[in-house]
């Protein structure tokens, strides 16, 4: 029987009881009080009982069975020195990456217990608690401390990217990693902005920072549609809302789609609402700006920004530099990345010929080509 069934049970037992006494007129307000005050009684004695039968089960994880920095973890004996392990290994990201942000994931704990099953040697079932106790980001996992590491790390960045405020997630569009960026995030960042539909992201990429600076949301635009896009991506724009603005207007619709009418299409596009005209760049180009802002301001980057109260104010709060510079230094770093180079050096050329040239006479003393 589940702990709430059992409770209701005993409540309604005892409220049964009171019914039968005598009938509520004629009780003072003393024979109130005491019977309120032995329900209280009842209610901590069976909710008691409840505890102490949970926590005995095999499967149930204590109270707080380790921390590790800002690391809390509820688990069995069976996985302790896992859990301690995989704890040991993120602590320290963790706390590099939010510095005293990372407070807040003491309010959460990480859950682990044994999978069961078929697959219970080798997997264990993960979660993390909110501040309320209830159980979120479920999930099944290896039984070793590099794999569970890295899912308490996404889980960690899922909490930390939504602690810093609602509007964070909703600008970038995506998480705030923990991990430290490399030449590859700069170089998957460049071929984003580079591949983005939009010709705000195209005049970025030549380099015009006033137009990277909009694209990128840190300053106000009053008609995206026509601000970030040209005729061409604007009619893509309205066949993609197709099942509304030809149900509102077919024949305009019609003027705009078959008979290619510009003014017609200027207007559907002005019928888009501004909060739905698609963005101008991936979620990938903004969270790449803010990873350079939080390596650039280094120590305290993280405070720093989760502290600031809009897009550009937290990036120059992180990076502590003016937002036109920033953007700047970024797009010069994205656009100078690539993954890899696909120049020819003298020793791979020479080798390349001589491995040519054998080919070439072994090929010519082969009986297929006298």
């Amino acid at each position: 029987m589940s702990r709430l069934v059992r409770v209701v049970v005993v409540v309604s037992v005892v409220a049964m009881s009171f019914g039968n006494a005598t009938s509520a007129a004629a009780q003072s307000a003393a024979e109130y009080t005491h019977r309120v005050d032995s329900l209280a009684r009842l209610w901590r004695a069976a909710t008691a009982t409840v505890v102490k039968t949970d926590a005995s089960r095999p499967n149930a994880p204590s109270a707080d069975s380790l921390r590790i920095g800002m690391i809390i973890v509820r688990t069995d004996s069976e996985h302790v020195d896992l859990a301690r392990a995989a704890a040991a290994r993120l602590s320290p990201r963790i706390e590099r990456a939010y510095g005293h942000f990372a407070e807040r994931l003491t309010r959460h704990q990480f859950v682990l217990r044994a999978k069961g099953g078929t697959h219970a040697a080798t997997e264990v079932q993960t979660g993390l608690t909110d501040s309320t106790g209830a159980m979120g980001q479920r999930s099944s996992d290896y039984a070793n401390e590099v794999s569970l590491a890295a899912t308490w790390q996404r889980m960690v960045e899922e909490v930390m990217t939504d602690a810093a405020g609602p509007d964070v997630r909703s600008w970038i569009g995506a998480i705030i990693p923990s991990d430290p960026p490399t030449k590859t995030t700069w170089s998957d960042a460049r071929i984003a902005l580079i591949l983005a539909a939009s010709a705000g992201a195209r005049d970025c990429v030549g380099g015009d920072i006033i137009r990277c600076e909009q694209v990128l949301g840190l300053v106000h635009v009053d008609d995206p549609a026509f601000t970030f896009f040209d005729a061409s991506q604007r009619f893509t724009m309205i066949v993609g809302f197709a099942h509304i603005l030809r149900r509102a207007d077919p024949a305009q619709f019609d003027r705009c789609t078959v008979a290619r009418n510009q003014a017609t299409c200027d207007s559907l596009a002005h019928a888009i609402p501004t909060d739905a005209v698609n963005a101008p760049i991936p979620p990938l180009v903004r969270q790449s700006l803010v990873r350079f802002a939080l390596a650039t301001g280094g120590d305290g980057a993280f405070d720093r920004y989760a502290a600031a109260t809009s897009p550009k104010a937290r990036l120059e709060a992180a990076s502590q530099l003016p937002a036109d510079s920033l953007v700047r230094r970024w797009r010069d770093t994205i656009m100078g990345a690539q993954k890899g180079s696909t120049a020819v050096d003298l020793e791979t050329a020479v080798s390349s010929l001589a491995w040519a040239a054998l080919c070439v006479a072994c090929a010519v003393r082969s009986s297929r080509w006298r």
